[in-house]
């Protein structure tokens, strides 16, 4: 119950709590610029094309639109509207008559109705700007936009996509409901199009890639956005951490019920299969049995691999939890189990009655009492292709567990993979983690239960993080001793995250998957530092780490860290 209230207070449903949380953070956080739009030598650098397809919006929706386009604080704007054939007399008249107020709005009349996809091609076709933004037509800008664009393309050439971060307006007009968004997360992308609003492309590469695709429409943005990526990698992408987009809530519209329109989940399965095919062979997407409908890239079976697991045994204690772990391996993998251990024959002893017979059995016999080199050693040792480090007091509750962290783990821009462990109580205590705040390292999720979706439903998706536990990590061998291994100088509740951030530096990506779920024998009070000097390992983690402890790229600056709650941050 606990966990469920905690889950109700941080965003997913429309509370008056959360509302009210919001309106109060808006008040210290939510200022717009006092530029005029005739100001600043920045703003004469980049002209942003705003596409807006328009269809038989209502007058009074549509001005607010338009409005909220001639309020930018940048005046280097160009508004492209394509009226897709509309057949209200009053929406065109609204048309016609903003065009004659500024020059900078264009509109064409499309001859026939050609839908969202071919609309916005027109509005594209139309487009002078170096970039273009995409505006629905009952939405609206935040003042800053265009600025907030502008300034961060100048100092950010090399960024051929801009996001920001967005919120909805109620039937009242009330801001509510924000997402913060990560930075550029791709495994996050394949699970929901969070770039979405505002987001801004640049025009040459978007006309590049053909414009918007005839037969996605519904998800043309999303379809957009994978290709898109695909096309210029992740040091593209810039993400703005301000809310400056809002989504109108309505009637017809997704922002308050994707059940309105139930071929998007059709076209979204379409977008996500084509986007598989061109980037992951092998792969296939289900639609997971949820009622506000999402997917997952599920990876081939692994069954080819030879996988060494190690476990930690701490000083001689009983294993007392493998034996079920390996009753759930569900796959025909070749299996090693190596346990660097100071008593071998104890060990082997007892673990000999409770290991399935089809796994290999090692007992690493070591007088070595530093746990990293311990691991290192054990490593090795190894013949396997993937390692997979689990504590002694990790059990296994989800059948193909290890299917699931190899078939991730062989993904060639894939570094290291976690687990989602939860303590006795069924909430999760450990496994992705969130860099930064007071601890200086926290565990995403921490709390919530095994049935609670999460902010946005991330506790559910696969997605990149900054680091993930020790507890349970897979990565490739050769990934392994190419960084040297667990650096046995850290402190060792910050193996994993400092192993995690030198594979990350060496181009490789950290991901987390809600699919591997573990329960840990102990309750550890989700924190990995429990028990040890925080404010020596925070201390330890800035000196080697400066710069990813100022902001989690996978997180947001605008939420608390500590704990990584995904609350408003004060």
């Amino acid at each position: 119950m606990a966990a469920h209230l905690y889950h109700d207070q941080i965003g997913i449903s429309h509370s008056e709590l959360s509302q009210r949380e919001y309106r109060r953070w808006l008040e210290s956080h939510d200022r717009a610029s006092v530029l005029s739009s005739s100001g600043g030598s920045v703003q004469q650098q980049t002209l942003i094309s705003v596409l807006l397809p328009v269809y038989n919006t209502p007058p009074d929706v549509l001005i607010a639109c338009l409005e909220s386009v001639l309020a930018q604080t940048c005046g280097r704007w160009e508004l492209c509207i394509s009226d897709d054939a509309s057949t209200r007399r009053d929406t065109a008249d609204v048309l016609v008559r903003y065009a004659g107020r500024d020059p900078r709005i264009r509109i064409e009349k499309r001859a026939s109705n050609g839908h969202i996809s071919a609309a916005t091609n027109t509005a594209l076709a139309m487009a002078g700007g170096e970039f273009v933004a995409l505006l629905d037509h009952d939405d609206l800008l935040h003042p800053d936009a265009i600025l907030e664009v502008v300034t961060a393309a100048c100092a950010n050439p090399e960024w051929h996509l801009i996001y920001t971060d967005e919120d909805k307006l109620d039937r009242r007009g009330r801001r509510s409901d924000p997402y913060f968004k990560p930075d550029y997360n791709p495994e996050l992308l394949t699970a929901q199009n969070y770039i979405s609003h505002l987001g801004v492309y640049r025009t040459a590469i978007v006309r590049e890639l053909g414009g918007f695709q005839i037969g996605y429409e519904g998800c043309q943005d999303w379809d957009l956005a994978l290709r898109f990526c695909e096309r210029v990698g992740a040091s593209a992408i810039g993400h703005i951490p301000k809310v400056l987009y809002h989504w109108r809530m309505s009637a017809t519209s997704t922002a308050e019920d994707t059940s309105v329109k139930p071929y998007v989940q059709q076209v979204a399965m379409k977008v996500l299969t084509d986007h598989v095919r061109r980037v992951r062979p092998g792969a296939s997407v289900r639609r997971l049995n949820w009622p506000y409908g999402a997917f997952r890239v599920q990876e081939g079976p692994p069954a080819d691999e030879h996988v060494s697991v190690i476990v930690w045994e701490q000083a001689g204690q009983p294993i007392d939890c493998l034996g079920n772990m390996f009753e759930t391996l569900g796959s025909t993998m070749s299996v090693e189990v190596i346990i660097p251990v100071n008593n071998g024959n104890i060990a082997k002893r007892w673990f000999g009655d409770h290991v399935p017979g089809a796994l290999s059995l090692k007992v690493l016999g070591t007088t070595n009492t530093n746990p990293a080199e311990s691991r290192n050693e054990a490593a090795r040792m190894a013949k396997g292709s993937i390692l997979v480090f689990v504590n002694k007091d990790i059990d296994a509750f989800s059948k193909g567990w290890l299917d699931e962290l190899v078939a991730q783990a062989r993904r060639p821009d894939i570094g290291v993979v976690g687990a989602k462990i939860y303590d006795p109580r069924g909430w999760v205590t450990d496994g992705a983690f969130v860099l930064g705040g007071a601890g200086g390292i926290n565990v995403a999720f921490g709390g919530l239960d095994s049935a609670a979706v999460g902010p946005r439903a991330r506790a559910l998706h696969v997605q990149d993080v900054s680091a993930v536990s020790g507890a349970c990590m897979a990565m490739r061998a050769n990934v392994f001793h190419s960084i040297g291994g667990f650096s046995h100088a850290s402190v060792e509740s910050l193996v994993a995250a400092d192993l995690c951030l030198r594979i990350r530096a060496n181009g490789y990506r950290t991901i987390w998957t809600p699919y591997v779920e573990l329960y840990m024998h102990e309750i550890s009070g989700a924190s990995p530092v429990q028990g040890q000097n925080v404010h020596g390992e925070r201390a330890w983690l800035f000196q080697h780490y400066p710069k990813e402890l100022l902001a989690d790229p996978f997180y947001s600056t605008n939420l608390e860290a500590t704990p990584a709650h995904f609350k408003l941050a004060t």
